[in-house]
């Protein structure tokens, strides 16, 4: 995290009630217990015709038809990093984040102004380990504001990686998904790229949240890898299970 702006990178002309429709964005402020687990649903979305739209003040993003592909349960348990069996590789995290109940976990540090992701650990073999954390998102974050960040680190194998991303807050206004409406979104646009053994992998993601909540609705993610015929496109919805 060597290098970040935080910046207001157009000025637009709004009207007094706009402004106060802005939705700004304090997910950093989340607190977890140890043990505590989230139960969401995925959707995976048939991607064909699937674009991101424009962003701007009062969009409407409009994905009601899209076709089902597959669904899955799932979870998330949030622990105390040093009631993990790797909590002492990340000693700067306050939060352990797992998905499988096994020994596979991410770490990241939640403070009142940012979210920085640390690293993670899956087993000896597959871990990654930031020496220079990854930002996730500032807080508060309003609408136009944006990022830049520069992170680092080895994997399991010794190998370096080192990455740069861009984040911005480029749009608020109504989701429109299947069977589903939601008013007072964000849209947020991040560019990643990181290096590993001199090769790039790029990632850009569209994720559509509303400001507390610590999961998307919506994402729209495209990766590829230079030099290779490689590359994903998904779109992925992100139900929560009371």
């Amino acid at each position: 995290m060597k290098s970040v702006l935080l910046a207001l990178t157009l000025t637009l002309a709004l009207t007094p009630c706009e402004a106060l429709a802005q939705p700004t964005i304090t997910m950093c402020n989340r607190t977890f217990i140890n043990a505590e687990f989230i139960n969401y649903h995925t959707i995976q979305y048939d991607t064909f015709g699937v674009t991101a739209g424009v962003g701007g003040a009062n969009a409407v993003w409009d994905y009601s038809n899209l076709a089902t592909q597959s669904s899955m349960a799932n979870f998330e348990g949030f622990y105390y990093p040093q009631n993990t069996p790797y909590g002492f590789f990340f000693l700067f995290a306050n939060i352990a984040s797992n998905f499988d109940l096994n020994y596979s976990f991410k770490y990241y540090a939640y403070l009142p102004n940012a979210i920085t992701y640390y690293g993670f650990h899956y087993s000896q073999q597959d871990c990654n380990k930031y020496s220079d954390p990854a930002l996730e998102v500032v807080c508060p974050m309003n609408f136009m504001d944006a990022f830049y960040d520069t992170y680092g680190g080895r994997n399991c194998q010794n190998v370096y990686f080192s990455g740069a991303r861009s984040v911005s807050y480029d749009g608020f206004g109504t989701l429109m998904l299947p069977s589903m409406t939601v008013q007072n979104v964000v849209r947020l646009h991040t560019l990643d790229t990181m290096t590993i053994a001199g090769i790039a992998h790029y990632r850009e993601t569209y994720s559509w949240y509303e400001t507390w909540r610590y999961l998307p609705h919506f994402t729209i993610v495209r990766e590829r890898i230079a030099g290779t015929s490689n590359s994903t496109f998904t779109a992925t919805r992100y139900d929560l299970l009371m």
